[in-house]
C-alpha cells in the first residue's frame, strides 16, 4: 500500500481502452527501484468500480495514517 501513487476511475489506461469508461479502475504504484507499474481492474458495472475506488482510497488513507502515527 505504501507504494501506491494514485487510484483512478475510468478507462484512461491503454489496457482498459475496450472497457466502458465507468467500469475501469487503475492503480498506479512505484516499485522499490523507482519503476512505475500499473494494475488495471475491469468491473461489471460503474457502481462496482466506484465501490472499488472508494474502498481502495479508504484502505490507502488508513495505511497512510497508520504509518504517520508510527513515525511519531
Amino acid at each position: 500500500m505504501k507504494s501506491i501513487q494514485e487510484i483512478r476511475h475510468g478507462n484512461n489506461h491503454p489496457s482498459l481502452r475496450k472497457v466502458p469508461n465507468d467500469c475501469g479502475v487503475t492503480i498506479i504504484s512505484v516499485d522499490p527501484n523507482g519503476r512505475e507499474f500499473v494494475v488495471c481492474l475491469e468491473t461489471k458495472t460503474g457502481i462496482e468500480a466506484e465501490k472499488w475506488v472508494a474502498a481502495l482510497q479508504e484502505l490507502l488513507a488508513a495505511c497512510t495514517n497508520s504509518s504517520a502515527q508510527h513515525e511519531e
